[in-house]
């Protein structure tokens, strides 16, 4: 099925070039397909780079989770305001660091 579909996604833009060839020429047909798989791979780049940034989300989410569902035994040990709030912060900070780059 997915298959199927990057066929005819393909068929499309090459569809599309072949039509600009007649007004552009070949140059403007061939900056049409470099450009189009410029877009489509920058695309593809961005979901990539955003992947890991999820999984250290989830991970410090479980994390805080565990935390505040631990009895607090000492003072820095699991359960604590402490231990929650230095989760809070790795999950604020990996957000930044997706947001600002």
């Amino acid at each position: 099925m997915a298959r199927n579909r990057r066929r005819r996604l393909l068929g499309l833009i090459v569809a599309l070039a072949d039509r600009l060839q007649g007004p552009l020429g070949a140059t403007g047909r061939w900056v049409f397909l470099i450009g189009a798989w410029g877009a489509l791979f920058s695309s593809l780049l961005g979901v990539w780079r955003a992947v890991p940034y999820l999984f250290a989300d989830f991970r410090n989410l479980t994390r805080l989770r565990e935390a505040r569902d631990a009895p607090a035994d000492h003072a820095g040990g699991k359960g604590s305001d402490r231990t929650c709030e230095a989760a809070e912060a790795r999950i604020s900070s990996s957000w930044a660091r997706l947001s600002c780059s």
